[in-house]
């Protein structure tokens, strides 16, 4: 029963994964709704590839030990500017993708990291068959995708109060008989 389960939330969230990727990727076959605001979307979704692109131009300069804590922003601006991206440097935009800030930030070293912290948080929710646990992670890990929210203090302040929060719940005995 419970490798049913498991089954069933990696199906779940592969067809998630799958539906999402489809979505964004199939420019041709756009839904109705979307082309009657295809263009606030389709130039939204431009410039958050431009800010990832700029990103990556800035990540390049420094990517072992990254820019340092205090001037991430110079490193994503000479990114933004490599590529003429003058809309990056004016607004002083984040890398919008929380995995490129850690590199932009402190390189790769916290990116390591912070990477070793998500993994064990997925191996003990799944360890712990806790499937809160596990879409928490699952959630934070793609939201980081499109945002930097681990730059500002809610977002740190939401992410590690939940993560210690399951974290320190006590483990489920479970129950094996059969009814």
């Amino acid at each position: 029963m419970i490798v049913l389960k498991k089954r069933g939330w990696w199906v779940a969230f592969i067809l998630l994964l799958v539906t999402l990727l489809t979505f964004l990727l199939d420019k041709d076959g756009t839904p109705d709704f979307i082309n009657t605001y295809g263009r606030t979307v389709s130039k939204a979704f431009d410039q958050r590839l431009m800010i990832w692109q700029g990103a990556i131009e800035g990540i390049k300069q420094a990517p072992l030990f990254g820019a340092g804590t205090g001037d991430t922003q110079v490193l994503l601006n000479e990114g933004y500017a490599k590529i003429g991206y003058e809309e990056g440097i004016s607004n002083n935009y984040n890398a919008h993708n929380q995995y490129l800030q850690f590199m932009a930030r402190n390189g790769l070293v916290e990116l390591l990291c912070f990477l070793a912290i998500l993994s064990y948080s997925f191996w003990k929710s799944s360890k712990q068959s806790n499937y809160t646990f596990l879409m928490f992670n699952m959630l934070v890990a793609l939201v980081m995708l499109t945002e930097s929210f681990l730059s500002v203090q809610k977002g740190i302040a939401f992410f590690y109060f939940f993560l210690m929060v399951f974290n320190y719940l006590p483990e489920k005995k479970q129950d094996h008989k059969q009814i």
